[in-house]
Protein backbone atom coordinates (compact mmCIF):
# COMPACT_ATOMS: atom_id res chain seq x y z
CA UNK A 1 0.00 0.00 0.00
CA UNK A 2 1.52 3.33 -1.02
CA UNK A 3 2.11 5.88 1.79
CA UNK A 4 0.18 8.98 1.32
CA UNK A 5 0.80 12.38 2.84
CA UNK A 6 -1.77 14.41 5.25
CA UNK A 7 -3.76 17.26 3.81
CA UNK A 8 -5.35 19.44 5.63
CA UNK A 9 -8.87 20.84 5.67
CA UNK A 10 -8.20 24.30 3.68
CA UNK A 11 -6.41 21.25 0.38
CA UNK A 12 -9.33 19.46 0.85
CA UNK A 13 -11.53 21.65 0.77
CA UNK A 14 -10.03 24.03 -2.31
CA UNK A 15 -9.45 20.06 -4.29
CA UNK A 16 -12.93 19.29 -4.05
CA UNK A 17 -13.83 22.71 -4.99
CA UNK A 18 -16.39 23.02 -1.98
CA UNK A 19 -16.60 25.12 1.57
CA UNK A 20 -14.57 23.66 4.77
CA UNK A 21 -18.05 23.47 6.25
CA UNK A 22 -18.96 20.52 2.93
CA UNK A 23 -16.13 19.05 3.58
CA UNK A 24 -17.18 18.60 7.69
CA UNK A 25 -20.27 17.75 6.63
CA UNK A 26 -18.80 15.09 4.57
CA UNK A 27 -16.89 13.49 7.12
CA UNK A 28 -20.05 13.63 9.71
CA UNK A 29 -22.22 11.79 6.85
CA UNK A 30 -20.50 9.84 4.24
CA UNK A 31 -17.43 8.30 6.39
CA UNK A 32 -14.59 10.73 4.58
CA UNK A 33 -11.58 9.59 6.01
CA UNK A 34 -9.86 12.00 8.64
CA UNK A 35 -8.02 11.87 11.58
CA UNK A 36 -7.37 14.70 14.24
CA UNK A 37 -3.71 15.62 14.86
CA UNK A 38 -3.05 17.86 17.47
CA UNK A 39 -5.46 20.98 17.62
CA UNK A 40 -5.80 20.47 13.87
Amino acid sequence: MKNEPWVSLDEIAKHMGVSRDSVYRAIDNRGLPAHKIGRL
